[in-house]
């Protein structure tokens, strides 16, 4: 079985293609995304490589623009699945306005339809009302932590899940641009 790691991170790739263990040894190719030239990504019918071609090196104005227009091309469901992964790339990228500017220019976002995003925004203006809007947002973000982290890491022991639950707003920010870049959870909540 051939296996690939595409590495996103913003330092140099330094680490190895090769895990090995005393009992155990896996080889992959390792690609660093930010070195790829996003043009190749964008020729691709594939949605998910044209969302990597917002990671790769390019143009990202264009490649935003290529991707909203793929945005259009595409169904309701699918369209509000892949509109959800360009809103999160956009908060790995620093880009979340400018990306939100596009979308609604193109009048292509409506996020309380979006299910992944529509339901964290109600959740978070309910525990807004009763708590303070402040209250509300730092508890939707660390929900969204939590499921990221558990989908990354399995089932976090104790000292994660209080670590989240006591964290500032900026530890929170932080750790969910870490998250994708990460090799562990004791990194990515340093």
């Amino acid at each position: 079985m051939h296996q690939t790691v595409l590495y996103l991170g913003r330092e140099p790739l330094r680490l190895e293609s090769s895990f090995r263990t005393p009992s155990i040894h896996f080889q992959f190719e390792m690609i660093n995304l930010r070195e790829l030239d996003a043009d190749l990504l964008l020729a691709s019918d594939d949605w998910a490589d044209i969302a990597l071609a917002l990671l790769a090196k390019g143009d990202r104005e264009k490649t935003l623009a290529v991707a909203v227009s793929k945005l259009r091309q595409m169904g309701r469901e699918e369209r509000a699945w892949a509109s959800g992964t360009i809103i999160l790339l956009s908060g790995i990228l620093g880009m979340e306005d400018t990306v939100n500017e596009r979308m609604k220019e193109a009048g292509m976002i409506d996020l309380m339809e979006n299910k992944v995003v529509g339901p964290m925004i109600l959740q978070a203006e309910q525990k807004g009302r009763s708590e303070g809007m402040q209250a509300g947002m730092q508890a939707g973000m660390q929900g969204l932590l939590l499921d990221l982290l558990t989908e990354r890491f399995g089932t976090l022991p104790e000292w994660a899940t209080e670590r989240l639950r006591t964290a500032s707003s900026e530890e929170l920010h932080a750790w969910a641009k870490r998250v994708l870049n990460s090799a562990s959870l004791a990194d990515t909540l340093r």
